[in-house]
């Protein structure tokens, strides 16, 4: 008894310290499941493909990225209107209900985000495709030119997925969306694993995706279906200028998520141009790893988006203050937590396997870990911040995407050092942190 007493008492803590309900539940899970795929993936990777093959999984990966250049934040944006919107209104037995006149604002709201995608979606495939042939025509491969075709469409696909996706998540639907996206994840691991197993190569990546992304489909219209429905059958009477009520926050994400991409995705492909496959295959794997790291701790202050926008809408600043203060705790002790795991596992268990070779040397990580830490407390600033449908750190991020892919090509160019190209990104992660608790500080004293 006592000690069944003691467990208990250790799960209770657990479960009130780091206030853990059934929305974060679902995404540990799955930022749990992206910890144990990445080892995984890396068996498979190594395994069943070469060094140069290697580096073409992870440019593709990176690449594929480019489809910032049509979202630029506007599942985010999305995700935080819906949630003002909402805070007026109920979901029940899966349809909408509640004052006319928000509901037509709600559903006047996704109309315009499914047509700014019918715009910009063929615009960015179109720039993905020229980008890719650029970065992969050096290896004079044709059959590697239609692999990248074939994966920056369903790239595509994926993304107006998760425009639906971010949609419903704003009512509330973490939980939701987390086990769909967690579902979708398993099965497309699974299948690359086995296509890899079969000697598919690139094509595992492919396939695998295209599975993954049929699933995620099936299972959120399955969930979703009465939402969808009423949504087509809805008259709007009351109509919303939402270009102009997004049209200037979203130019300021814009310029934020393509700071971004030249920060967390510019990197492999820029190696892959200036130092060949092999040196890019362990790049993208060295980030790979340090990003699934950074996930984890990520998840408290990403689950309370929806939570965040609705206290800001019904201006209770005391408990969105509080939530924020301890989430900053919360991630803070994982993060800490979890690179303590990875550097034992980096130390001692990485080189008697031989997985050493295949990755960045210990120097490279530990400056990595560094600024992940940093980037886990910026996030939730962000998270915080653009709850009150705020940008603030829009020429902070351009300057830390020009900062970072500058510091990169020069390494590359003029010194060959991919350590030394690592060491600027992760120095100007740093500093970029330091600026960004100033400005938080600044703006959280006046906003309201």
């Amino acid at each position: 008894m006592p000690i069944l007493f003691k467990i208990n008492s250790v799960k209770n803590f657990l479960k009130d310290y780091f206030s853990i309900n059934k929305a974060l539940m679902w995404t540990l899970i799955f930022k749990a499941w992206l910890m144990l795929k990445g080892p995984a993936l890396l068996f498979f990777l190594i395994y069943f493909l070469s060094p140069v093959e290697q580096g073409y999984w992870y440019v593709f990966i990176n690449l594929s990225a480019l489809m910032l250049f049509a979202e630029l934040g506007f599942n985010t944006i999305t995700t935080q209107f819906v949630s003002h919107e909402y805070a007026l209104l109920k979901l029940e037995n899966g349809e909408i209900t509640g004052p006319r006149y928000n509901i037509d604002r709600l559903f006047e709201l996704i109309k315009y985000a499914v047509k700014f995608y019918a715009i910009v979606l063929p615009v960015a495939l179109i720039v993905m495709w020229i980008f890719g042939f650029f970065v992969l025509g050096k290896e004079k491969h044709a059959g590697l030119i239609i692999a990248w075709f074939v994966y920056a469409f369903l790239g595509a696909a994926n993304l107006l997925l998760s425009l639906i996706q971010y949609i419903y998540q704003g009512l509330d639907k973490v939980e939701d969306i987390q086990k769909n996206i967690l579902f979708g994840s398993v099965t497309m691991a699974l299948s690359s694993w086995v296509l890899l197993i079969s000697g598919f190569k690139i094509w595992a990546l492919i396939i695998g995706n295209l599975i993954g992304l049929i699933i995620m489909s099936v299972f959120l219209l399955i969930k979703t279906k009465r939402f969808w429905m009423q949504f087509l059958r809805h008259k709007i009477s009351n109509k919303s200028n939402w270009f102009r009520e997004v049209g200037g926050l979203q130019g300021r994400y814009a310029v934020s998520w393509l700071g971004s991409f030249f920060v967390t995705s510019f990197i492999t492909p820029i190696v892959m141009y200036f130092s060949g496959p092999v040196a890019a295959g362990k790049v993208g794997m060295t980030l790979a790893v340090t990003s699934s790291l950074v996930n984890i701790p990520s998840s408290w202050g990403m689950v309370l988006i929806p939570q965040f926008n609705i206290l800001v809408a019904q201006k209770n600043r005391e408990l969105l203050d509080r939530l924020f203060k301890k989430i900053q705790q919360q991630s803070t002790i994982v993060y800490l937590i979890g690179a303590f795991f990875l550097a034992a596992l980096l130390i001692f268990i990485f080189p008697v396997i031989g997985w050493d070779k295949r990755i960045l040397p210990l120097s490279n990580f530990g400056v990595l870990l560094l600024s992940g830490f940093a980037s886990v407390s910026t996030c939730n600033m962000a998270f915080y911040l653009r709850a009150h449908k705020e940008e603030p750190y829009m020429w902070l991020s351009a300057l830390n995407g020009v900062a970072t892919s500058s510091l990169v090509i020069i390494a590359l160019h003029f010194f060959n050092s991919v350590s030394m190209a690592i060491g600027g990104y992760a120095l100007t992660q740093l500093v970029i942190f330091y600026f960004a608790h100033l400005i938080f500080i600044k703006k959280k004293g006046q906003v309201v």
